[in-house]
């Protein structure tokens, strides 16, 4: 009998389960994590490749140096310790921000405008703060992951060996804005250049961008968060040309002074001087006061202490020489050019005057009080408002406005010949009141009356002019009708060293026969040998004229003191506007101003001609042996 044995039960060994749940547990924890590595954090991954292995990062081009007339710097580049951001990582880590303002000491809200000034380039290191000294630097330069996105780098950047005295003229710096690179783009069209991390933002430095702003280098690196790790090859950056100024520094050096002397003592809010070389249109000195400090422009100017300017109710951003006053007494020069013009001019007519003019129940007043019967040489010296009223009313209003925009009144003097090179922005075209002007569509229209006529021929009433406008007159007469176009840029000077001089531009050539000229240069002699500008006009050994005048406005009480004048009067080398306003008299505030100015230029000038003289006789004399 056989006997069948049931099979064994297997059991199940609970280390094997045991090892089965820990491999699944594994396996599913690197699912997970694969999971959350390629979707969770892929954009985050994606941003680390894009910022880490091989770069091309911009390398700042020098910008081009300024020097004045006399190769004297007026804007330079030194090398600077700058941190940079990466407006990309540091946005991402804004309390980066924090930790990097307690290790400079700076604004951290500051920081962070200039890391948004950065956002049109959020991949590229952005210049947050300028002038981070050797030690902080080396902090930053090892903090690694402690602060994501941020470096420190060398570079070249603007700085002004004066920071006030030409602030209106060069303008100054900072990260460009939309619009600034839509405009610098405009103008770059056409090559494979790019703005700049740093660009012009007003005066010379904005108008003149593209000379100025320089080839940026290449660098080809191994970077990681933005940091170089090795550079694989370098191409160097090319700096900008050299722009070589008309104006004379230390002229403006003085202007600016004795307009602060003068604003102090008048207790005027400011004032404006203009100095133009008339044979070439050279401008040697463009001072306007209050003026503001360069400095804190540098590196990028703060929000608080822009809008400081802005409020500052001295007004120091606003260029007085290219501000529109009513001109006073020295617009009698344009109404005596346009009697001529209109074939009116007679030196012998003879005006009686009462003190006033007189029209219809309008009385003009005049500062002669009853001098009786003048002629134009002494109603010119003597600025008979009487005299020039009634010339304007014979004149007209039609010929009266069309030869003083034939003048180049109401129109603004840079650019009006080559409108796409502008040496400065932001002036004012001053006012004639033209039929256009007077139905302008935004203020609707004025009406013109014939005293409106009377008060221009004075400078008064509807007609405005800028200081600059009245120097390019003056220059216009002392050339007998030939005005050339005013200009800052004497030469350009590229990195080979090629020069490009810049050439007189004749603006406008007012024919009138060489005795009308003579005589009105008689008249301007007159007003600094026995007119209203003799008591402070005189300079020893030079003969000259000018012209004074005293604006009545709506502002204050006390007029706008003017003075235009042209040194020498027969050989003319300069001519000049100087404006101080609601200070009073022309012949008691302007005119020592402009007599010390001048003066100053004419001792040079002489000086200057001494040693070329000296040097050609040295050259030319025999050598002893």
């Amino acid at each position: 009998m056989s006997v069948i044995h049931a099979p064994p039960k297997q059991e199940i060994d609970p280390m094997l389960i045991g090892a089965i749940g820990c491999i699944f547990i594994a396996l599913s924890g690197v699912f997970v994590r694969l999971w959350y590595l390629q979707v969770v954090q892929a954009e985050e991954f994606l941003d680390r490749a894009a910022r880490s292995g091989f770069s091309r990062l911009d390398v700042m081009a020098p910008r081009g140096l300024m020097y004045d007339r006399k190769n004297r710097l007026v804007a330079g580049v030194r090398s600077e310790l700058v941190v940079t951001g990466v407006p990309a990582v540091v946005n991402k880590n804004i309390w980066v921000l924090d930790r990097l303002a307690q290790l400079t000491g700076a604004d951290v809200e500051k920081l962070k405008k200039e890391l948004k000034d950065g956002y049109l380039r959020p991949n590229l290191p952005a210049p947050i703060y300028v002038g981070v000294d050797v030690e902080v630097a080396t902090k930053i330069a090892e903090s690694g992951e402690f602060l994501p996105g941020i470096d420190v780098s060398n570079q070249p950047m603007r700085y002004y060996p004066n920071t006030v005295e030409m602030s209106h003229i060069l303008g100054y710096v900072g990260t460009p804005s939309p619009k600034d690179l839509e405009r610098i783009g405009e103008q770059l069209r056409g090559t494979d250049l790019t703005p700049a991390a740093y660009v012009g933002k007003d005066g010379l430095e904005r108008t003149h961008e593209r000379e100025l702003m320089g080839q940026p280098g290449l660098e080809n690196v191994v970077s990681a968060k933005k940091k170089a790790v090795r550079i694989v090859s370098k191409e160097e950056a090319r700096p900008g040309n050299r722009l070589i100024l008309t104006i004379d520094r230390e002229l403006q050096k003085l202007a600016n002074e004795l307009l602060e002397q003068s604003c102090r003592a008048h207790k005027s809010d400011g004032g404006a001087v203009v100095m133009i070389e008339p044979t070439t249109g050279e401008i040697l000195c463009m001072a306007s006061r209050p003026t503001f400090d360069l400095s804190a422009f540098e590196g990028g100017v703060s929000k608080e202490d822009y809008e400081a300017l802005l409020a500052d109710p001295r007004k120091p951003l606003f260029n007085r020489t290219m501000a529109a006053y009513p001109p006073g007494s020295v617009f009698k020069i344009a109404t005596a050019i346009a009697a001529a013009k209109a074939g009116i001019f007679n030196p012998g007519r003879t005006v009686n005057c009462p003190g006033y003019y007189e029209l219809g129940r309008q009385k003009f007043r005049c500062e002669n009080h009853g001098a009786g019967s003048l002629s134009f040489l002494t109603a010119f010296s003597k600025s008979c408002n009487t005299y020039f009223g009634s010339w304007a009313g014979a004149i007209g209003k039609d010929s009266m406005c069309q030869t003083l925009t034939d003048l180049g009144f109401g129109r603004q003097v840079f650019g009006s010949i080559r409108p796409n090179e502008p040496d400065l922005l932001g002036e004012a075209p001053g006012v004639v009141p033209t039929e256009e002007w007077l139905n302008r569509p935004k203020r609707g229209p004025r009406e013109f009356f014939t005293g409106h006529l009377v008060q221009m021929g004075f400078g008064q009433g509807y007609v405005s002019t800028t200081p600059l406008q009245m120097a390019s007159l003056v220059a216009l007469v002392a050339n007998e009708g030939k005005q050339y176009e005013p200009h800052l840029v004497k030469a350009t000077v590229d990195r080979w060293g090629n020069v490009r001089q810049t050439k007189p531009v004749l603006a406008r050539n007012f024919e009138l026969p060489v005795s009308f000229w003579q005589t009105l240069k008689q008249g301007m002699v007159a007003v600094v040998n026995s007119g209203t500008a003799h008591r402070y006009g005189g300079i020893s050994g030079v003969t000259w004229g000018g012209k004074t005048g005293s604006a009545e406005h709506l502002r204050g009480r006390r007029t706008h003191a003017w003075y235009v004048g042209v040194a020498p009067i027969d050989n003319p080398k300069v001519v000049i506007a100087v404006l101080v306003e609601q200070s009073g008299h022309g012949g008691d505030v302007a005119v020592p101003i402009a007599q010390r100015l001048v003066s100053a230029y004419l001792k040079e000038s002489r000086a200057l001609t001494s040693d070329s003289r000296a040097d050609s006789a040295n050259a030319t004399s025999p050598t002893r042996r």
